[in-house]
């Protein structure tokens, strides 16, 4: 074979080596990468709600130094939420596939008031094409297994699942639908959900983008007020004696950080 040649096949191999590594990064990152912005899921009626880039590690340094979140256990709702989110850390790490969600992918936590004005939480969080949703329902469903029951229903395009206590208590609900994990311990605020994502509407309106690109990039968490429905879920919780300068608030900005 004459130089030429040899030098024609090896730029040649050269040429597919690199085409090959660049196809393989970008599947890579499809892989990695949810299906649908999690944000799109997160419906109107959010009050507040928490972007977390690394949940473990915010959650682990937030129970062992932070003065400011033992006075807020002191809370019965705070409570009862940190309650939650203890037994999924000691559940998720016995199971990989959750384990590397809460690794590697931004972890949402958004308040509302529900339609019967009840506070309550929703938790989302993207899922990655590398991490099958199977995995997830056998890490609910073995977590479950001997305490509580589950109930499957239809809800629009989405499957929702129940969990259900000994005495027909609902404990939580959950849904994967369009990438996303959505879950709550009101129903009712995941079928919100579900449907924010069906309504192609999302909260990222121009006054969130404009706060949006404010947020720290190496923040351990991101927290985003909307001052419309913050201020009616502040009444439900604040002395009739805040209710004035809840209102004031209100009226200074759409969005804030």
């Amino acid at each position: 074979m004459g130089q030429s040649k040899k030098l024609f096949f090896y730029g040649l191999l050269i040429v597919i080596s690199i085409g090959m590594l660049v196809v393989g990064f970008f599947v890579y990152l499809k892989l990695k990468s949810p299906f649908c912005p999690v944000i799109q899921a997160i419906p109107e009626s959010t009050a507040v709600f928490f972007e977390i880039p690394d949940p473990v590690k915010t959650w682990k340094k937030l129970n062992e130094n932070n003065d400011i979140w033992k006075e807020l256990l002191q809370i019965h709702k705070i409570k009862e939420f940190s309650g939650r989110i203890n037994t999924l850390d000691s559940l998720s790490s016995c199971f990989e596939s959750v384990s590397e969600l809460l690794t590697s992918q931004k972890f949402y936590i958004s308040i509302h008031l529900d339609q019967n004005n009840r506070s309550g939480f929703l938790y989302l969080i993207g899922m990655t094409r590398s991490v099958h949703e199977n995995r997830i329902h056998d890490f609910v469903f073995g977590s479950c297994k001997g305490h509580c029951s589950i109930l499957k229903t239809n809800y629009n395009k989405a499957r929702i699942i129940k969990i259900i206590s000994g005495d027909s208590t609902d404990l939580f609900t959950y849904t994967i639908y369009n990438g996303i994990f959505i879950g709550s311990c009101i129903t009712d605020l995941v079928k919100e959900a579900i449907d924010q994502v069906d309504s192609k509407l999302t909260i990222a309106s121009e006054a969130f983008q404009q706060v949006k690109i404010t947020a720290g990039k190496k923040v351990e968490t991101n927290i985003y007020i909307n001052h419309d429905n913050f201020n009616k879920l502040m009444k439900q919780l604040a002395s009739d004696e805040s209710i004035i300068s809840l209102d004031m608030i209100s009226n200074f900005a759409q969005w804030s950080e």
